[in-house]
C-alpha cells in the first residue's frame, strides 16, 4: 500500500533532512496555527513558544532530529524544558500545565507537575546555567530523570501515514482537564488514541487469517479494543507480544506501559463499550482513509447530492432507475437511503466485507470497473442487456500518473495503469488517460455505447478539471457528444477534510443523449 503523506510531513522531513531546527519550529507552529485558528503561541522566556487554547498553557520545544524513543535523549529536552519552566515561575507568570516536543519524526508530550520535585526540590541544579548547557552540566540529575518512571513519555511517530495535528490537541486537553490522571478513552479521542498505539505501539501484528490491508486494520482495531478493555488477556508476554483472539501482535514494551500510562485500560462500563463498540466503523473509515489518502464524502454534500439529482430527474429517481455506484467503498453515498435496484461495486473486498458486516441495503460485490475483471453482478447484467433506465452516482479516485496538472508533477507509478487507461490512449483521447476520474468516465460512456442505453445519467464528485482543463479537449469532444449537462455545484476540497482547500470539488449531473 502507498504511504499517504501530508505537505506538512513532507515539509518537516526536508527540513529534517537538511538540519533545520528553525525550520522545524515555523512548520510545527504554522500547522498548529492552521488547525486551531484561534490559538495564540506567544515568545517568551527565550522559548520557542507557549501554546495557549482554551485556557491550556503548554510549552513548546522544537528540536532537529532526536530520535525520541531514547529516554535519556528526551530526558535531555526535559532538562531544558525544566529550566525554562523555572524562568517563567520566577517571573510569576503561568506555568503552562504541559510541555510538547517536537522535531522532524517524532513528538512526544508530559505533564509539569511530574517535573515539580525538580523544580523545587533539588538545591544542586544552577539555575544560572543557559537551558540549552543544562543537560551537559547536570549529569546526576539527568540520570536520575533517565530512572524515574513518571517521564516514560509516549513518543509518537509523526511521519506515519496516519499523523494528523489536529490529533495532538484533544490529548492537551485531556492532560489539563484530568491533571495527574490516564485519560479516559471516548467517541472523541479514540480515533488519535487508536493511531497511536498503531504507529507507536505495535512493531508487527501476524494472524492466520488471509487478509486484506483494510481487514487487517479492522483486525488491528478489534486487538486494540480487547487491549483497553479486558487487560487480564492481553498482558505483553517475555517475547514482548499479546495474543488475542487468534491475532499475536508483537509490540514495543516500553511504548505499551506508556500508553497505558497516559490511557486508562480496563475501567469502561458496559455503556462506555457500547457506545465504543458502535463507533467501530467510523475509526476503520478515518484510519484506512488516512492511510490511502482516500476521500470519504461527508454527509453534507451527500444530502445535497440526493437534493439535486431528485430536482433534476424526479423525486422518484430511487425507484425509477437502477442505481449503480461503481466506486463504492463502504457505501457512503447510499447507505442512508432506500433504493428499489441498488449496486454497489468496490475495488476491495475488504470493503465488502464491511458492508456486509454493517447490513447496508443493496447489493454490494466485488469488482476492478477499470479493468472489467469479469466479476459483475448477474443481476445487474440482466438489468444492463435489458436496457432498464440507469443512473450512475459515484465518488471517484481522484489519482493520476502525475500529480499537479496532467503535463508535469511529481510521479506517482503504475496509479493509472489500467484496461481503460489503454484503451483510451488507443483511441487518442489524450493526457486525461492518466486520470482515474476521467477513466471512470470514459468507461461509463463505453457501457452506454455497447449495452445501446439510451436512459443513462451520470451524478459525480469530481474535480472540474475535465469541463475545462488542459489535456481534456479530445475527452470534451467526445463525452459532450453523449451526454448533456443538467446542473453542478462546486466547493473546497478542504471540505473533505485533510485535503487541501486550494482546490475545488464539483458535483455535476449529466444526462446521456441519443447519440
Amino acid at each position: 500500500m502507498k504511504v499517504v503523506k501530508t505537505k506538512f510531513q513532507r515539509d518537516l522531513k526536508e527540513a529534517e533532512n537538511e538540519g533545520n531546527e528553525a525550520d522545524i519550529r515555523g512548520l510545527w507552529i504554522e500547522e498548529m496555527k492552521k488547525v486551531k485558528p484561534k490559538a495564540k503561541i506567544i515568545s517568551t522566556h527565550n522559548t520557542d513558544g507557549i501554546l495557549i487554547f482554551n485556557n491550556i498553557h503548554t510549552l513548546l520545544e522544537f528540536k532537529d532530529k532526536k530520535g525520541f524513543k531514547s529516554k535519556i535523549i528526551r530526558c535531555s529536552v526535559i532538562m531544558q524544558a525544566l529550566y525554562y519552566l523555572h524562568n517563567i515561575m520566577e517571573s510569576g507568570d503561568k506555568i503552562p500545565s504541559t510541555i510538547f516536543v517536537g522535531d522532524g519524526s517524532e513528538c512526544f508530550f508530559l505533564r509539569s507537575h511530574v517535573l515539580a520535585g525538580y523544580l523545587n526540590d533539588r538545591p544542586d541544579i544552577d539555575w544560572s546555567l543557559a537551558p540549552s548547557q543544562a543537560a551537559m552540566c547536570n549529569p546526576v540529575v539527568l540520570k536520575h530523570m533517565n530512572e524515574n518512571p513518571q517521564l516514560d513519555s509516549f513518543v509518537i511517530n509523526v511521519q506515519s501515514d496516519t499523523f494528523r495535528v489536529k490529533d495532538i490537541f484533544p490529548i492537551l486537553e485531556e492532560f489539563t482537564k484530568n491533571y495527574g490522571k490516564r485519560i479516559k478513552i471516548d467517541e472523541y479521542n479514540i480515533i488519535s488514541a487508536f493511531q497511536y498505539f498503531k504507529d507507536s505501539v505495535v512493531r508487527s501484528i501476524k494472524t492466520t487469517l488471509d487478509v486484506d490491508e483494510k481487514k487487517r486494520v479492522g483486525r488491528l482495531i478489534d486487538v486494540f479494543y480487547n487491549c483497553i478493555t479486558d487487560r487480564a488477556t492481553t498482558m505483553v508476554n517475555k517475547k514482548g507480544n499479546i495474543s488475542t483472539h487468534g491475532e499475536e501482535i508483537q509490540v514495543y514494551p516500553d511504548q505499551h506501559k506508556a500508553f497505558f500510562n497516559l490511557f486508562e485500560q480496563d475501567v469502561y462500563s458496559i455503556s462506555d463499550k457500547e457506545r465504543l463498540v458502535a463507533i467501530k466503523d467510523q475509526v476503520l473509515e478515518e484510519i484506512y482513509r488516512r492511510m490511502t489518502g482516500s476521500y470519504f464524502t461527508p454527509d453534507l454534500w451527500i444530502d445535497k447530492a440526493h437534493e439535486m439529482i431528485a430536482e433534476q430527474f424526479g423525486n422518484d429517481w430511487k425507484e425509477k432507475y437502477v442505481v449503480w455506484d461503481c466506486a463504492s467503498g463502504t457505501n457512503n453515498l447510499t447507505r442512508k437511503y432506500q433504493f428499489k435496484e441498488l449496486y454497489n461495486s468496490t475495488l476491495e473486498q475488504g470493503d465488502v466485507d464491511t458492508v456486509n458486516d454493517m447490513g447496508y441495503g443493496g447489493k454490494t460485490f466485488q469488482y476492478d470497473f477499470l479493468n472489467d475483471d469479469g466479476k459483475l453482478h448477474i443481476e445487474l447484467m440482466h438489468s444492463l442487456t435489458g436496457k432498464k433506465p440507469l443512473l450512475f452516482l459515484i465518488n471517484p479516485p481522484y489519482g493520476t500518473a502525475k500529480s499537479g496538472s496532467l503535463k508535469k508533477g511529481e510521479n506517482k507509478k503504475n496509479i493509472a495503469h489500467t484496461k481503460t487507461g489503454d484503451e483510451m490512449k488507443f483511441d487518442k483521447i489524450g493526457a486525461c488517460s492518466q486520470q482515474l476520474y476521467a477513466q471512470f468516465l470514459y468507461r461509463i460512456l463505453k457501457l452506454k455505447q455497447n449495452y445501446n442505453i439510451s436512459n443513462l445519467n451520470i451524478c459525480i464528485f469530481s474535480t472540474p478539471l475535465f469541463m475545462s482543463g488542459e489535456g481534456y479537449e479530445k475527452f470534451r469532444d467526445l463525452f459532450y457528444k453523449r451526454f448533456i449537462f443538467k446542473n453542478g455545484i462546486m466547493f473546497q476540497a478542504s471540505q473533505f477534510a485533510e485535503v487541501s482547500g486550494e482546490w475545488g470539488i464539483s458535483f455535476t449531473l449529466w444526462e446521456g443523449s441519443c447519440n
